[in-house]
């Protein structure tokens, strides 16, 4: 009975990612976030949005690309936490098929499939507040915008519990460049939570290529529990607090230094996320506590 039933689960998990379904939604808004990422919102011409978790990614098809263009669709991590109206990527422009995808005009229809994939926050253990040993993931983010307004708020007056707030992380989410897409989306699903001890590292090349800075340092401003870290691999301009450089064990050990417990999550190339999933390895991490979504 167990084997049939295993047997079944196995096959519409393969059946659904080699023969996914899609259905119709139309480009509500697009946009422009840097020099080369853009925000696509999409909403379904029919029904609701499809359940998903924080770090899930959809594949979108541009019914539209021309035919010489070889492939007419490519998966995308969701931006945003689930609520039901609307699905939200963070592209970047590099190459032919993304090109004529951030072409689309405002009404354009595309085809959509999700949820795929396994990258998320793990489900906490009953009774235990910082107990992410449990690896299987969330079944839903939080529905609807910041349900919990009062939640790791910044008050005046709140100085001395900002020091505590990000003096033990239990979240580190490290992005490179675009890979800050699935980690905002669970960095919103935190917030929403009011869940504590969060820091993000962003790296990018130069400053003006962060995507969602005025967004992210608008959380930094209204929420204590969030600590937010840039890291600029060239010359960071006058002025600007940044980390220079790659970031490594020691920039995350400087901002982090009580590290017992957190969970990591890397976002990025391939060499960005090896790197730091190996310096975090050789650190004492455990395995078991860095997540990874590479490309």
């Amino acid at each position: 009975m167990l084997f049939a039933l295993l047997h079944g689960v196995f096959i519409s998990f393969i059946s659904n990612w080699l023969m996914p379904k899609y259905e119709r939604y139309s480009l509500v808004k697009k946009t422009r976030e840097s020099p080369s990422v853009w925000t696509l919102e999409f909403a379904p011409k029919e029904g609701e949005v499809f359940s998903y978790r924080a770090g899930q990614f959809a594949i979108v098809k541009n019914i539209h690309v021309p035919p010489e263009i070889k492939h007419n669709f490519r998966s995308y991590s969701i931006l945003h936490p689930f609520d039901g109206k609307k699905l939200c990527f963070g592209i970047k422009v590099e190459g032919e098929f993304t090109a004529a995808l951030a072409g689309l005009s405002e009404g354009s229809e595309v085809e959509i499939s999700g949820p795929f994939g396994l990258f998320g926050i793990p489900e906490e253990k009953p009774g235990k507040e910082a107990g992410l040993e449990n690896l299987e993931a969330n079944k839903m983010a939080g529905k609807g915008a910041f349900e919990k307004e009062g939640a790791g708020l910044r008050e005046e007056g709140a100085s001395e519990n900002l020091a505590s707030a990000q003096k033990v992380p239990k979240y580190v989410f490290l992005a490179g460049g675009v890979g800050i897409t699935p980690l905002l989306c669970m960095i919103e699903e935190l917030l929403q939570k009011g869940k504590k001890g969060i820091c993000l590292f962003y790296s990018n090349k130069y400053l003006e290529e962060v995507a969602y800075k005025k967004l992210l340092d608008g959380y930094a401003a209204k929420y204590l529990n969030l600590k937010l870290i840039y890291s600029i691999t060239r010359e960071c301009p006058p002025g600007v607090k940044c980390e220079t450089g790659h970031i490594g064990f020691n920039v995350i050990k400087k901002h982090c230094p009580e590290m017992k417990g957190a969970h990591f999550f890397i976002c990025g190339s391939k060499g960005f996320a090896d790197a730091i999933n190996s310096q975090l390895l050789e650190g004492g991490v455990g395995k078991e506590r860095v997540h990874c979504e590479k490309w």
